[in-house]
């Protein structure tokens, strides 16, 4: 499960992962920051698996995750991944981008540390109702559903 928060004044988007992880999240999440980067302006992104009970994704699924296109080229991505298990997989989809050419994430274990190199507040994140960006595309439509 995932839970979306955007702070328009600094083109932050924060992804909070939490509980059980799976493929079908990452789709969700896909689509999801598709249509929000469709009516919103590029953006840097945190990636937080801080509060991750489980991480069910095969190597195969990460690795189909790391070729996918940038979604905002020139823009930063930052882990947030405090556990060393999760720590591992967020090297091994940098090394994934890193060999296509890519712009591998930045790796951190607090999500004050991800904030700090954005140089954006803690402050002015408002939550993203995902409800109406779900009705305007299947997430069929993602790559990670095939």
């Amino acid at each position: 499960m995932f839970d979306l928060q955007f702070n328009r004044a600094h083109e932050v988007v924060v992804a909070h992962f939490h509980g059980h992880v799976c493929r079908r999240d990452l789709a969700e999440f896909d689509v999801t920051s598709m249509l929000l980067l469709a009516v919103e302006a590029p953006s840097d992104c945190i990636y937080d698996f801080s509060d991750t009970q489980s991480f069910d994704i095969s190597i195969k699924v990460l690795a189909d995750w790391a070729q996918r296109p940038e979604p905002c080229p020139g823009r930063r991505q930052i882990f947030v991944t405090p556990r060393a298990d999760l720590k591992a997989l967020a090297r091994l989809f940098a090394a994934y981008q890193e060999v296509l050419g890519g712009q591998p994430p930045l790796i951190v274990d607090r999500l004050d540390e991800a904030l700090a190199q954005l140089h954006c507040p803690s402050g002015g994140f408002r939550p993203v109702e995902r409800n109406w960006l779900r009705a305007s595309i299947s997430m069929e439509e993602s790559a990670f559903m095939h």
